[in-house]
């Protein structure tokens, strides 16, 4: 007898299916027929949870977003300072070891954050949040569990606060910086 997943569980498995096939082929290269099928789901029924492709790829890729934050806050549970920092880039590194699909799909959405209803999921919101969060570890301030949203309602400027004391403290990149690209301003 074959036990009948529930809604949620249904909802789960087509988010994972969509993850790996649109951080294997990008948002505009990737075809709702695959992601049904490698979900063992019809695309009718695809179409019926999540309404649009792009309202399935926000979903999938905001849950990514979601449970990186959510590793990187177990990791640095219990811990200050450098020792929290040390824990979330080992936690993500052996993250990236097992489970490439993570690293993939957080880099297909950045590419694909040229449509504005793609780019509020990684919005610089979100990099304020995450910015505020890891500044606090490095200075020992731990803020609280802040709340996670997937897809944030309005988008805002970087606060340069956060991101200044990330660049102070050496944590540069594109992902910590005001406008994604330029990161040599204080």
């Amino acid at each position: 007898m074959t036990t009948r997943l529930t809604a949620t569980e249904r909802r789960d498995d087509l988010l994972d299916a969509a993850l790996i096939e649109f951080a294997e082929h990008g948002y505009e290269g990737t075809s709702t027929e695959d992601i049904a099928r490698r979900a063992g789901i019809s695309q009718p029924y695809l179409f019926r949870l999540f309404g649009t492709k792009k309202d399935l790829y926000i979903a999938s890729v905001g849950r990514c977003y979601r449970d990186t934050l959510e590793l990187f806050q177990r990791a640095a549970e219990g811990r200050r300072g450098e020792e929290a920092l040390q824990a979330i880039g080992e936690a993500y590194m052996e993250q990236l070891k097992t489970n490439r699909v993570w690293l993939r799909a957080q880099m297909q959405g950045y590419a694909a954050s040229e449509d504005p209803d793609i780019r509020r999921v990684g919005s610089p919101r979100q990099r304020r949040r995450l910015a505020r969060h890891l500044a606090g570890l490095r200075d020992g301030d731990v803020p609280e569990r802040p709340r996670v949203h997937a897809c944030p309602r309005q988008p805002g400027a970087l606060d340069e606060r956060p991101a200044r004391r990330l660049r102070q403290a050496g944590l540069t990149g594109p992902f910590f910086s005001r406008g994604g690209s330029d990161d040599s301003q204080p």
